[in-house]
């Protein structure tokens, strides 16, 4: 198995701060326009039924992969799977260690937070932090970020909630909820292409 370190770079690359302000607003856009009726109306007349499902929350992990032509930022893609967060938030500091540990106790504290969020409102309120999660991809040992995944589980376990990096395959849905080896899952963080889950 690799290391997430194997695949940062000790390049240093300078992000123009008008570049990351139009990179914010777009981002800002995107979110106002998601949660707009007329918008929801257009994208769901061509979408899978599965797709049209409102959780009645948000993603924790959205990513927008921006790539830079000289000092304008290009949206390449949105993501609600997110691979790489990890690996961008050590990019600050390559010498550090994968461990829950070695994050900062501000950024560990605002990152369990948003599943945390995700939790209470999936839940109507009546959970704080997931019970169970598992994260989920297609052979998930052969994927390039499968250390990052291993550090997400880690992370989840020190934070005192069970967590698992399984094939979709491994689990089992029903009426009742979706369920690991028996036990029920209260959280999935999805990092399968499959945003359908078909």
């Amino acid at each position: 198995m690799s290391s997430l370190h194997d695949n940062l770079s000790r390049a240093i690359v300078e992000l123009p701060a008008a570049a990351l302000r139009r990179m914010l607003k777009l981002v800002r856009l995107f979110d106002r326009l998601s949660r707009h009726p007329e918008y929801r109306s257009q994208v769901y007349a061509q979408v899978p039924d599965v797709a049209r499902f409102d959780p009645g929350h948000d993603a924790v992990m959205m990513c927008y992969d921006f790539h830079l032509a000289g000092d304008i930022p290009r949206l390449i893609e949105v993501n609600t799977n997110a691979g790489g967060g990890l690996l961008a938030y050590l990019a600050q500091d390559p010498s550090l260690p994968i461990v829950p540990e070695s994050l900062k106790a501000n950024f560990k504290k605002r990152l369990l937070q948003t599943f945390a969020e995700e939790i209470h409102q999936f839940s109507g309120g009546s959970k704080t932090r997931p019970e169970r999660i598992v994260i989920i991809d297609e052979n998930p040992t052969q994927q390039f970020l499968y250390p990052e995944m291993r550090a997400f589980a880690d992370l989840f376990k020190a934070w005192g909630v069970p967590a698992s990096v399984v094939d979709p395959q491994q689990l089992e849905a029903s009426a009742d909820g979706v369920w690991l080896d028996g036990q029920p899952v209260d959280l999935v963080y999805n990092r399968h292409c499959d945003f359908y889950l078909e």
